[in-house]
């Protein structure tokens, strides 16, 4: 995938999911937000790519209203995730 070869050359450490319910991507971005190796990094990407809505992320499962992106920014702020504080923190979702 060109996004994966493009932010792997930039040196970044890549991890993809695919196929993840609302569960899961709450979830999976919990331990993201909490992963310890930020204190060595000095930025973080997240991409997001999935149907939704202005305001929220759907899953697979479409049983759920959606992550509300609101949600998935306040995990990333620096009293939830301070190993990024003071760090750039940019977001692409499709």
């Amino acid at each position: 995938d060109i996004l994966e070869e493009t932010f792997t050359a930039l040196g970044y450490e890549v991890k993809r999911f695919l196929h993840l319910t609302v569960e899961n991507i709450m979830h999976i971005l919990g331990q993201v937000a909490h992963m310890p190796q930020h204190q060595d990094y000095d930025s973080f990407v997240c991409i997001l790519v999935s149907r939704g809505g202005s305001q929220s992320v759907f899953g697979v499962d479409q049983t759920h209203s959606g992550v509300p992106l609101d949600h998935i920014r306040r995990m990333f702020m620096a009293d939830a995730c301070p190993s990024l504080s003071g760090k750039p923190k940019v977001f692409f979702i499709q």
